[in-house]
């Protein structure tokens, strides 16, 4: 997977999500606001991009890019400790994140990050809170292929004092040099700080193929990643033990094998290598049903 390089380093692409709790995180739709702000705002300070979001009532998820690791844990420990202080001052709820784990994932590769991408975007589908998932309003999803923005009702945040912004979104960070939008009700515009460029690039600029992936992504399977602690690989470095056989076994490389070829790896990816189906399955480009099969039997 091609990375962009900034002054800081080697940018990376990460998944970050929160086990649900029991009880709600968010009680009216002010409180989602609140918390898309506070996404907002603690990205912009510790220099992420968010690439996709989506705030479910118990749980929240954000793909994001960013060349400091450090920050991705940064990003997720300020936006837990700021939302539970407003939370508790709104509700008088307590710690609306106590005891909540984090699953923080870095994406190595294409094929998996679109499928993170629509894995978070289907999130309130599989909830059953959505037919669809852009009738969800709690996720970055209408923030990709706009043809026109609606920005009447919001100004930049360039356009106010910085002293009086800060008051108006509750926050200690100036915002004031950012891109962001502030609505007419004091909240930043969702579209003013999600790379949506991003995300309309890695769907080929097609909003039809985005929602595709959305439709068809395997969701249990990346269910299974996040609370799977024993992975020993990332895909990239899988990626390259496989292509190291291909050219030890075939004398070829990796994208040209046949099926046959490729699925005669599968044992030692498993066994020697520890990789799961899933993951077996996306490198090959086989069928996860035969890969099963094949592991099934050992």
């Amino acid at each position: 997977m091609e990375k962009r390089m900034t002054n800081e380093g080697q940018v990376k692409l990460f998944h970050i999500s929160t086990k649900g709790k029991d009880s709600s995180l968010f009680i009216d739709e002010s409180d989602y606001s609140k918390a898309i702000d506070i996404c907002a705002i603690g990205a912009y300070a510790l220099r992420i991009d968010i690439i996709a979001y989506c705030m479910m009532s118990n749980h929240v998820h954000f793909a994001v890019l960013t060349a400091s690791e450090k920050n991705v844990n940064r990003f997720i420990i300020r936006f837990k400790k700021c939302y539970s202080k407003y939370f508790n001052e709104k509700h008088q709820v307590e710690h609306a994140f106590r005891d909540v784990s984090v699953s923080i994932k870095e994406i190595d590769s294409i094929q998996y990050f679109k499928n993170c991408i629509a894995y978070i975007m289907r999130n309130p589908v599989e909830a059953g809170v959505a037919r669809n998932a852009d009738q969800y309003e709690w996720s970055s999803y209408n923030c990709y292929f706009r043809n026109s923005e609606n920005n009447a009702l919001a100004l930049p945040a360039s356009s106010y004092q910085k002293r009086f912004l800060m008051d108006k979104l509750e926050t200690h960070t100036d915002v004031t040099g950012s891109k962001m939008m502030i609505t007419k009700n004091g909240n930043i515009l969702p579209s003013s700080f999600v790379n949506h460029a991003f995300v309309e690039n890695l769907y080929d600029v097609s909003r039809e193929v985005m929602s595709r992936f959305i439709s068809k992504v395997n969701y249990s399977a990346i269910e299974y990643e996040l609370a799977y602690t024993g992975i020993a690989f990332q895909d990239s470095e899988v990626i390259k033990i496989a292509s190291n056989i291909a050219r030890s076994w075939y004398s070829k490389e990796l994208s040209i094998l046949d099926a046959a070829e490729r699925s005669k790896m599968v044992k030692i990816l498993k066994l020697k290598y520890k990789a799961n189906s899933y993951q077996i399955s996306r490198v090959l480009g086989l069928d996860k049903r035969m890969v099963d099969e094949i592991t099934g039997k050992l």
